[in-house]
Protein backbone atom coordinates (compact mmCIF):
# COMPACT_ATOMS: atom_id res chain seq x y z
CA UNK A 1 0.00 0.00 0.00
CA UNK A 2 1.43 3.24 -1.56
CA UNK A 3 0.69 5.79 1.23
CA UNK A 4 2.68 8.53 0.21
CA UNK A 5 1.79 8.25 -3.21
CA UNK A 6 -2.02 8.13 -1.89
CA UNK A 7 -1.80 10.82 0.19
CA UNK A 8 -0.35 13.11 -3.06
CA UNK A 9 -3.43 13.03 -4.15
CA UNK A 10 -5.14 15.32 -1.63
CA UNK A 11 -4.60 18.56 -1.70
CA UNK A 12 -6.40 20.33 1.59
CA UNK A 13 -4.72 19.41 4.57
CA UNK A 14 -7.85 18.04 6.32
CA UNK A 15 -8.44 15.35 3.56
CA UNK A 16 -5.18 14.22 3.58
CA UNK A 17 -5.29 13.88 7.83
CA UNK A 18 -9.15 11.91 7.07
CA UNK A 19 -7.09 9.42 4.50
CA UNK A 20 -4.21 9.08 6.64
CA UNK A 21 -6.72 7.95 9.53
CA UNK A 22 -8.88 5.67 7.14
CA UNK A 23 -5.82 4.26 5.79
CA UNK A 24 -4.35 3.69 9.25
CA UNK A 25 -7.44 1.75 9.81
CA UNK A 26 -6.55 -0.47 6.80
CA UNK A 27 -3.07 -0.94 8.23
CA UNK A 28 -4.07 -1.94 11.19
CA UNK A 29 -6.58 -4.51 10.16
CA UNK A 30 -4.35 -6.05 7.59
CA UNK A 31 -1.55 -6.05 10.40
CA UNK A 32 -3.31 -7.41 13.07
CA UNK A 33 -6.33 -9.70 11.41
CA UNK A 34 -8.93 -7.99 13.03
CA UNK A 35 -12.02 -5.73 11.76
CA UNK A 36 -11.21 -2.23 12.39
CA UNK A 37 -13.42 1.08 11.75
CA UNK A 38 -13.51 4.89 10.67
CA UNK A 39 -15.69 6.86 12.52
CA UNK A 40 -18.96 8.22 11.44
CA UNK A 41 -17.94 10.16 7.75
CA UNK A 42 -20.32 12.54 6.03
CA UNK A 43 -21.38 12.66 2.15
CA UNK A 44 -17.97 14.83 1.20
CA UNK A 45 -15.53 12.05 2.95
CA UNK A 46 -16.86 9.22 1.67
CA UNK A 47 -16.28 10.04 -1.56
CA UNK A 48 -13.22 11.03 -0.95
CA UNK A 49 -12.46 7.30 0.07
CA UNK A 50 -14.05 6.10 -3.19
CA UNK A 51 -11.38 7.84 -4.60
CA UNK A 52 -8.59 5.80 -3.17
CA UNK A 53 -10.85 2.52 -2.68
CA UNK A 54 -8.86 0.60 -5.82
CA UNK A 55 -6.03 1.46 -4.47
CA UNK A 56 -6.03 -0.37 -1.10
CA UNK A 57 -4.24 -4.13 -1.30
CA UNK A 58 -6.59 -6.88 -2.58
CA UNK A 59 -6.57 -9.21 0.64
CA UNK A 60 -8.34 -6.57 2.16
CA UNK A 61 -12.20 -6.40 1.82
CA UNK A 62 -14.62 -2.95 3.31
CA UNK A 63 -18.18 -2.39 4.21
CA UNK A 64 -20.13 0.85 4.82
CA UNK A 65 -22.94 1.27 7.47
CA UNK A 66 -24.59 3.73 9.66
CA UNK A 67 -26.89 1.36 11.60
CA UNK A 68 -29.50 1.19 8.97
CA UNK A 69 -30.48 1.36 5.25
CA UNK A 70 -29.76 4.09 3.47
CA UNK A 71 -27.83 5.84 6.10
CA UNK A 72 -26.21 9.38 5.18
CA UNK A 73 -23.38 9.17 7.92
CA UNK A 74 -21.38 5.67 7.78
CA UNK A 75 -18.70 4.14 9.26
CA UNK A 76 -16.44 1.78 6.75
CA UNK A 77 -15.74 -1.37 8.49
CA UNK A 78 -12.30 -3.31 7.06
CA UNK A 79 -11.54 -7.07 6.97
CA UNK A 80 -9.15 -9.19 6.07
CA UNK A 81 -10.65 -11.06 2.90
CA UNK A 82 -10.95 -14.55 4.37
CA UNK A 83 -13.55 -13.21 7.52
CA UNK A 84 -16.93 -11.90 6.85
CA UNK A 85 -17.70 -8.58 8.05
CA UNK A 86 -21.69 -8.63 9.01
CA UNK A 87 -23.87 -5.16 10.17
CA UNK A 88 -23.71 -6.41 13.65
CA UNK A 89 -19.79 -6.26 14.09
CA UNK A 90 -19.87 -2.23 13.76
CA UNK A 91 -19.33 -0.86 16.69
CA UNK A 92 -23.22 1.38 16.01
CA UNK A 93 -25.63 1.65 18.94
CA UNK A 94 -28.41 3.32 18.54
CA UNK A 95 -30.43 5.38 21.51
CA UNK A 96 -34.27 6.14 21.29
CA UNK A 97 -35.17 9.88 22.76
CA UNK A 98 -38.28 9.69 24.44
CA UNK A 99 -39.47 12.96 25.14
CA UNK A 100 -41.06 13.00 28.72
CA UNK A 101 -42.49 16.55 29.22
CA UNK A 102 -46.21 16.95 30.00
CA UNK A 103 -46.01 20.12 27.75
CA UNK A 104 -45.43 19.28 23.87
CA UNK A 105 -42.03 20.44 22.49
CA UNK A 106 -41.58 19.94 18.89
CA UNK A 107 -37.91 19.22 18.62
CA UNK A 108 -35.74 19.26 15.94
CA UNK A 109 -32.51 17.68 14.45
CA UNK A 110 -30.48 20.73 15.76
CA UNK A 111 -32.09 20.01 19.13
CA UNK A 112 -30.48 16.75 19.69
CA UNK A 113 -27.57 17.30 17.87
CA UNK A 114 -27.10 20.23 19.93
CA UNK A 115 -27.56 18.79 23.00
CA UNK A 116 -25.01 16.06 22.51
CA UNK A 117 -22.40 18.09 21.03
CA UNK A 118 -22.33 20.31 24.46
CA UNK A 119 -21.34 17.34 26.50
CA UNK A 120 -18.12 17.56 24.42
CA UNK A 121 -18.66 14.37 22.05
CA UNK A 122 -16.83 15.12 18.93
CA UNK A 123 -19.31 15.21 16.22
CA UNK A 124 -17.12 11.98 14.04
CA UNK A 125 -18.81 9.78 16.97
CA UNK A 126 -22.30 10.86 15.97
CA UNK A 127 -24.51 9.33 13.53
CA UNK A 128 -27.71 9.66 11.34
CA UNK A 129 -30.82 11.75 13.84
CA UNK A 130 -34.19 10.48 12.59
CA UNK A 131 -36.56 12.91 14.19
CA UNK A 132 -40.27 11.39 15.01
CA UNK A 133 -43.20 13.31 16.72
CA UNK A 134 -41.81 12.22 20.09
CA UNK A 135 -38.67 12.14 20.05
CA UNK A 136 -35.74 10.73 18.07
CA UNK A 137 -33.57 7.47 17.09
CA UNK A 138 -29.78 8.94 17.41
CA UNK A 139 -26.83 6.87 15.90
CA UNK A 140 -23.70 6.64 17.91
CA UNK A 141 -20.58 5.40 18.34
CA UNK A 142 -20.54 2.42 20.81
CA UNK A 143 -18.14 3.74 23.31
CA UNK A 144 -20.17 7.01 23.91
CA UNK A 145 -23.19 5.36 24.60
CA UNK A 146 -23.19 4.79 28.39
CA UNK A 147 -21.52 8.32 28.48
CA UNK A 148 -24.54 10.08 26.60
CA UNK A 149 -27.15 8.21 28.45
CA UNK A 150 -25.57 9.71 32.02
CA UNK A 151 -25.50 12.79 31.37
CA UNK A 152 -28.54 13.65 28.53
CA UNK A 153 -31.39 14.12 30.57
CA UNK A 154 -33.38 17.27 29.10
CA UNK A 155 -33.35 18.54 25.30
CA UNK A 156 -33.88 22.20 25.51
CA UNK A 157 -36.71 22.16 27.87
CA UNK A 158 -37.77 18.96 27.26
CA UNK A 159 -37.03 15.73 29.59
CA UNK A 160 -36.18 12.63 28.03
CA UNK A 161 -35.68 9.23 28.56
CA UNK A 162 -32.59 7.34 26.96
CA UNK A 163 -33.44 4.21 25.95
CA UNK A 164 -30.78 1.50 23.67
CA UNK A 165 -32.37 -0.04 20.52
CA UNK A 166 -31.22 -3.18 18.97
CA UNK A 167 -30.05 -2.24 15.27
CA UNK A 168 -32.09 -4.92 13.87
CA UNK A 169 -35.57 -4.40 15.79
CA UNK A 170 -35.40 -0.67 15.15
CA UNK A 171 -38.68 0.81 13.14
CA UNK A 172 -37.45 3.14 10.94
CA UNK A 173 -39.86 6.56 10.31
CA UNK A 174 -40.97 6.51 6.95
CA UNK A 175 -39.35 9.82 5.74
CA UNK A 176 -42.09 11.93 4.18
CA UNK A 177 -41.85 12.85 0.77
CA UNK A 178 -43.79 15.76 -1.63
CA UNK A 179 -44.02 14.01 -5.14
CA UNK A 180 -43.13 16.64 -7.70
CA UNK A 181 -44.44 16.16 -11.97
CA UNK A 182 -42.10 18.00 -13.68
CA UNK A 183 -40.71 17.86 -17.43
CA UNK A 184 -36.80 18.47 -17.82
CA UNK A 185 -34.57 19.11 -20.61
CA UNK A 186 -32.65 16.25 -20.06
CA UNK A 187 -31.52 14.35 -16.86
CA UNK A 188 -28.53 16.08 -16.06
CA UNK A 189 -27.69 17.04 -12.53
CA UNK A 190 -28.18 20.82 -12.82
CA UNK A 191 -31.69 19.71 -14.68
CA UNK A 192 -33.26 17.42 -11.84
CA UNK A 193 -31.67 20.18 -9.02
CA UNK A 194 -33.42 23.09 -11.25
CA UNK A 195 -37.08 20.52 -10.91
CA UNK A 196 -36.44 19.32 -7.21
CA UNK A 197 -35.51 22.09 -5.56
CA UNK A 198 -37.59 25.31 -7.46
CA UNK A 199 -34.01 26.45 -8.60
CA UNK A 200 -32.72 27.96 -11.79
CA UNK A 201 -30.22 26.21 -13.35
CA UNK A 202 -27.34 28.32 -13.13
CA UNK A 203 -27.90 28.57 -9.71
CA UNK A 204 -28.06 24.56 -9.45
CA UNK A 205 -24.25 24.94 -11.15
CA UNK A 206 -23.41 27.12 -8.96
CA UNK A 207 -24.21 24.81 -6.33
CA UNK A 208 -21.91 22.34 -7.93
CA UNK A 209 -19.11 24.26 -8.07
CA UNK A 210 -19.21 24.76 -4.63
CA UNK A 211 -19.63 21.39 -3.95
CA UNK A 212 -22.67 21.41 -2.21
CA UNK A 213 -24.04 18.57 -4.56
CA UNK A 214 -24.06 14.78 -4.16
CA UNK A 215 -25.27 11.90 -6.24
CA UNK A 216 -25.29 8.49 -3.87
CA UNK A 217 -23.18 10.08 -1.50
CA UNK A 218 -20.69 10.59 -3.88
CA UNK A 219 -19.74 14.94 -4.85
CA UNK A 220 -20.88 15.71 -7.96
CA UNK A 221 -18.17 17.88 -9.96
CA UNK A 222 -19.61 17.60 -13.77
CA UNK A 223 -23.17 19.75 -14.26
CA UNK A 224 -23.59 17.30 -16.79
CA UNK A 225 -23.75 14.37 -14.95
CA UNK A 226 -26.55 11.83 -15.89
CA UNK A 227 -29.30 10.77 -12.86
CA UNK A 228 -30.64 7.50 -13.40
CA UNK A 229 -34.14 6.08 -11.85
CA UNK A 230 -33.72 5.47 -8.04
CA UNK A 231 -30.57 7.84 -7.68
CA UNK A 232 -30.55 10.36 -4.54
CA UNK A 233 -29.00 13.87 -4.99
CA UNK A 234 -28.38 15.57 -2.11
CA UNK A 235 -27.91 19.60 -1.70
CA UNK A 236 -26.22 20.55 1.59
CA UNK A 237 -28.29 22.97 3.13
CA UNK A 238 -31.72 22.36 0.82
CA UNK A 239 -32.20 18.31 1.68
CA UNK A 240 -32.59 15.56 -0.63
CA UNK A 241 -34.12 14.69 -3.90
CA UNK A 242 -34.84 11.30 -5.33
CA UNK A 243 -35.82 10.02 -9.21
CA UNK A 244 -38.35 7.86 -9.17
CA UNK A 245 -40.09 7.75 -12.99
CA UNK A 246 -39.16 9.03 -16.15
CA UNK A 247 -41.53 9.13 -18.67
CA UNK A 248 -41.71 10.02 -22.40
CA UNK A 249 -41.19 12.71 -23.91
CA UNK A 250 -42.73 15.76 -24.94
CA UNK A 251 -43.82 17.79 -28.24
CA UNK A 252 -41.06 20.19 -27.31
CA UNK A 253 -38.62 17.05 -26.72
CA UNK A 254 -38.98 17.24 -22.95
CA UNK A 255 -38.55 14.33 -20.32
CA UNK A 256 -41.57 13.74 -18.14
CA UNK A 257 -40.27 12.84 -15.11
CA UNK A 258 -41.56 12.30 -11.04
CA UNK A 259 -39.37 13.90 -7.86
CA UNK A 260 -39.16 12.59 -4.36
CA UNK A 261 -38.03 15.60 -2.22
CA UNK A 262 -37.24 14.64 1.31
CA UNK A 263 -39.31 17.29 3.62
Amino acid sequence: MDIENILKSFKQPEDKLFIQKVLDQAYLCLKNHIYTFTDFIDMHQYGQVMKIINQLPSDLSYQCFGGYDNAERKMIGFSPFYLSLEVNDFPIQALEFQNRSATHYKMSHRDYLGVIIKTGIDRSKIGDILVKNDGAIVFLNQSISSFIQFNVTKVGKCAVQLKPLDLDKISIPKPKVKEIHASVASLRVDALLSSGFSISRGKAVQFIKRQKVFKNWILVENPAENVQINDILTLRGLGRIKLVYIGNKTRKNRIHVTIYRYV
